[in-house]
């Protein structure tokens, strides 16, 4: 979102991150990553669109704090100068 910072009503509440990008024109492969800061827990749910379309959920990983989205060489190729967005919840650990 566009905000510097968010008030949440309680700690357990999931807030959901949106990164936003462009596919490169020059370009093979692809992927956009975001690291969740130490503070917060990755919450289980996450998407991606590619130029309007829904991408299938396991071009998407998550490894630790880290969430990345792996465009295929076809995707890239076909769709270079097109938005895409990687979408995922994620909440305050306990205890931080």
């Amino acid at each position: 979102n566009t905000k510097a910072e968010e008030t949440l009503a309680d700690r357990d509440q999931i807030f959901t991150y949106n990164v936003k990008t462009s596919v490169p024109t020059d370009v093979s492969s692809f992927s956009v990553s975001d690291t969740l800061e130490s503070v917060l827990d990755y919450a289980g749910s996450a998407s991606a669109i590619l130029n309007g379309q829904a991408l299938d959920a396991s071009q998407i990983k998550v490894e630790g704090q880290t969430i990345t989205l792996t465009l295929t060489k076809e995707q890239v190729k076909a769709n270079g100068g097109q938005a895409v967005e990687l979408s995922f919840t994620a909440k305050i650990k306990a205890g931080a």
